[in-house]
This record gives C-alpha cells, structure tokens and sequence, in this order.
C-alpha cells in the first residue's frame, strides 16, 4: 500500500517497482515524482519537481536515483519549494548558482600558487641564469620545498610558511640547507614582486645570519703535512688514479670537479697546457692552467691507466640506442668519499667507524696531524703555498680562475697575466716535487736500513 503525504518513495521500493511498458511513475509528494525505468547499467529513476508558477505548471530536473540518493533529491526539492514560496524561479536559481561555481572554480584555477610560480621564476629566470639551468635551486624546491607550500595560493604566501620550511631543514640538522631554501624562497619571491605576481616579500623578516650555519672552511696542509700525506698515499687502499690525481688538484690548484670531468683532448702534455672548458668551470669561463713538470709527470700516471677518453673514467653506461656501452667519467662525490672514508674515527676510545659493508682496514690512512681534510683544501692549500713562494695576490687569483667581485675592476682591470701565471705554476710544482720526492727518498733510505730477518 502506497504512502500517503511526503516521502513515500523507498529505496527497496523503487528497485521492486513493477514497470508498464519499460516504465513507471513514481510520486514522493511534495510535488516530487520519478519516471523509472530499465537500462543496460541497472534501474534508474529520473526524478523532477513539479510546482506552479505565475498559474503556470513547471517541471524542474533535480537529478537521476541512484546516483543522488533520495535525500539529496528531497533537499534539492525543499531547496525548490523555497524559491518559489519567495517568487523566484528555481531554475534560474540554479542556473546562477552553476554560473556562480563555475566562475569561482576558474578562478581558483587562475589564482597563481606556489607551485605555479616556481615554474615561472623556473623557466623565465633559472633556466636562462645559471650555468647548470637552476638545477640545484630546482632540486631543493621539489625536495623540501613544493611539498609542503606547492599547492598554496602565492599571494597567501607569508612568513609563517617560510619558517615552516626554513625550520624544519634546521630541526633535522642541516642548516646549510635551512640557508639556501632560505635564498632561494627570497630569490623567487623578489623576482615575483618585481613582475606583479606577489605584493610583498614574504622573507623579508628572516635573515640569513640568524641561521646558526658552519663556518667557511680554513684548512690549510702544511708542509710537514704533505710530506705525510705523500708518506701516506701509497698506503691507503686508493684506486690507481687517486694518488695522482690528489698531487695534481694541488699542483694545478683546480677544483677536484673539473679534474674528474676533463678528456684528454683537453691536455697537452708537450705544451704543458691544460684546457678547462668553460662548461666544466664552476663560474661558467674557460680556464687555461699552465703545466709544471711535476704536474705533466703526474699527469701521465693517469696516462698510463688511460682506458677512454676520460683523464679518469668511471663505470660504463649501457644505453638502449647505442651498440656499445659508453664510459662517464668518475662521479664528482668519488674522490670526497675516498678521503673521507679514510680519515674516520669513532667519537668513543679513537676506533675506526665501521662504514657500511666497507672495510675500515685504511679508516685511518689519510688522517693527518691537522684534522680532516678534504679535496678541496688542496686548491685553498696550493693558493697558500704560492702565497708564500712570492706570488702576487693578482696572479694568485687569476690562477684560481676566480671572477672578479668588484665591478669596477672587472670592467678596467682586464690583464690575464699569463707569463706570471706560467712562472707561479713552476715554483708551485717544484715546491712539491721537492717534497714528494724527498719523502720518497726518505721512505727507501728506512726501507734499506730495516735489520734483515735472522733465520733459525
């Protein structure tokens, strides 16, 4: 038996209900009535709201049961009613109401965030800026970054969401890392303020200097260091190329990055010259290092060993289009994991600290008197060493491949100083050589005076 007054439909009901000819009427009250009928997917009902308006009788869609179940329609229907109780139409109602959505989505979509932002400042400035295209301010944004402020809407961008990232770098114990987001937030944000995206600097209260960093590094070798060192190298468990090439980054005072990126098309060992492109120069400018005797020596070492291309190769790659494998040159990180590795020490009782699955056999081969030391200690120690053998801080600085910071002297002051920097090469080289080879000397003076074994 039917029910009598509002809601009368059922759920049960309608799935039961028996069909005249492929379909039925159903009437809920309330003005609120369903044409059911049979389809491929299963039974559906297409529910609308009859009503009067102005003496005339309309019928308004609301939806299809069961995709909104019968209280949704029934509130669509009460939402209804209520229009038409104030004069209104319903269905302009909702046609406004789809409008008013409508326009608020798109303007959601067109309001910029964080995310969409990056990918400006991405492609108009970082990719045109920097030598490597942004790689390293896009690595931190998509690691630390976009994560957790991606989604939000730029213009609602503020100093609470700065600190949030700033501090939760800090919080893990990296704060070099708290610094550069730091940098990089300010960089893409000044950039947006400029172009209108952003109304202010949302970092502008956080200052670099109250981020607790580590101090710039100050380590020089000594001489009685390197002669240790030279002492010390043969012995240390190294690949064939790691001894050379830890006597050349201090003969040629060059970044360790530049000396594992190098071919031998960029060496000329009859010249003594060593052509550094400027697509492996950290500052993006080609840099010519003069070659000493010592430094051309060591480098045929590496010669020796020559397998590829590469002055130091790596491990081949297999790529699907090649017949071949193809050889990269070693990783930038190998040769600080191998002076790391063997300058460990325990914080308890001076042990060696296991390293993974690796020996800890040389955990200790390379520690020096002056504390741990890096590859890049050798640049600032061969910048040291020609200091004190007389050389001009100008030439110094043009040996380093430095640029010039000051803007004035970059413009005017163009001398490229090539003969003094031949000549600051050849005191640095034979400042080494001496030291090396009397440290050999010394090495095969003990080995000759070791008592000979006495047999039974």
């Amino acid at each position: 038996m039917a029910k009598s007054g509002q809601n009368r439909l059922t759920d049960t009901g309608l799935r039961r209900m028996r069909l005249t000819d492929g379909k039925a009427l159903a009437l809920d009250g309330g003005g609120l009535r369903a044409v059911v009928t049979e389809t491929r997917h299963g039974r559906v009902a297409r529910f609308t709201y009859r009503f009067r308006l102005s003496d005339a009788r309309v019928e308004m869609r609301l939806g299809t049961w069961p995709d909104k179940s019968l209280a949704e329609l029934r509130s669509l229907r009460d939402q209804a009613r209520e229009f038409v109780r104030r004069g209104i139409d319903p269905r302009e109602a909702a046609r406004e109401a789809q409008a008013q959505a409508a326009r608020e989505k798109a303007a959601k979509q067109a309001r910029l965030t964080v995310r969409g932002l990056f990918e400006k400042w991405d492609r108009l400035h970082l990719k045109r800026a920097y030598k490597d295209q942004g790689a390293e301010p896009r690595r931190y944004f998509e690691k630390d970054i976009l994560p957790v402020l991606g989604d939000l809407p730029a213009e609602e961008l503020g100093r609470a969401h700065v600190a949030r990232v700033v501090d939760a770098a800090l919080e893990r114990g990296a704060p070099r890392v708290a610094a550069l987001l730091l940098s990089y937030l300010r960089q893409m944000s000044r950039w947006g303020m400029a172009r209108g995206y952003l109304e202010n600097d949302p970092t502008a209260a956080l200052r670099k200097t109250s981020i607790p960093t580590n101090r710039a590094r100050e380590r020089v070798l000594s001489d009685e260091e390197l002669r240790e060192l030279a002492r010390r190298l043969p012995k240390a468990g190294l690949p064939k190329w790691a001894p050379p090439a830890v006597w050349i980054l201090l003969a040629t005072a060059t970044r360790v990055g530049e000396l594992l990126q190098s071919r031998w098309s960029d060496v000329d060992l009859e010249r003594g010259e060593w052509s550094i492109p400027a697509e492996n120069a950290k500052n993006g400018r080609a840099h010519l290092v003069y070659l000493s005797p010592f430094a051309c020596r060591l480098f045929r070492e590496l010669l020796a060993l020559r397998e590829t291309e590469w002055v130091i190769a790596g491990r081949e790659v297999a790529r699907p289009d090649d017949d071949v494998p193809t050889t990269r040159p070693v990783d930038k990180k190998a040769m600080a994991h191998l002076l790391r590795d063997r300058q460990r020490l325990a914080k308890n009782a001076g042990r060696a600290t296991p390293l993974g699955k690796r020996t800890i056999k040389y955990a200790q081969a390379l520690a020096l008197p002056g504390g741990l030391w890096t590859a890049h200690d050798l640049r600032r120690s061969a910048a040291t060493l020609m200091q004190q053998l007389g050389v001009l801080p100008a030439v110094i600085e043009k040996c380093l491949n430095h640029t010039e910071t000051r803007r004035m002297v970059a413009v005017y002051q163009r001398a490229e100083y090539l003969p003094e920097r031949r000549d600051a090469f050849e005191r640095l080289g034979q400042h080494l050589d001496s030291i090396v080879t009397s440290e050999t000397r010394n090495e095969q003076t003990n080995q000759q005076n070791e008592p000979m074994p006495v047999s039974d």
